[in-house]
């Protein structure tokens, strides 16, 4: 992304899972090990995290979720 596209920032949403403030942050430091910044936005719906990319100086998202699966993931 910061090669191909110019990209310095992305915005990060998460479910309210029990894993996702560690898998979270885990994430975080992953995404700006390589020189991207991260706006974590907390606990949001999908769709949320989509209007976060037309709203706020960002140029991607990453939406952290076990989507379907049951809550134990």
């Amino acid at each position: 992304m910061v090669k191909r596209d110019k990209g310095k920032t992305v915005s990060l949403g998460r479910d309210c899972r029990l894993s996702s403030p560690s898998l979270s942050n885990s994430l975080i430091k992953g995404i700006t090990s390589t020189g991207i910044n991260v706006i974590d936005i907390g606990i949001v719906s999908t769709p949320i995290l989509y209007f976060s990319l037309f709203n706020m100086d960002v140029n991607g998202g990453v939406m952290l979720t076990a989507s379907h699966n049951p809550g134990d993931y």
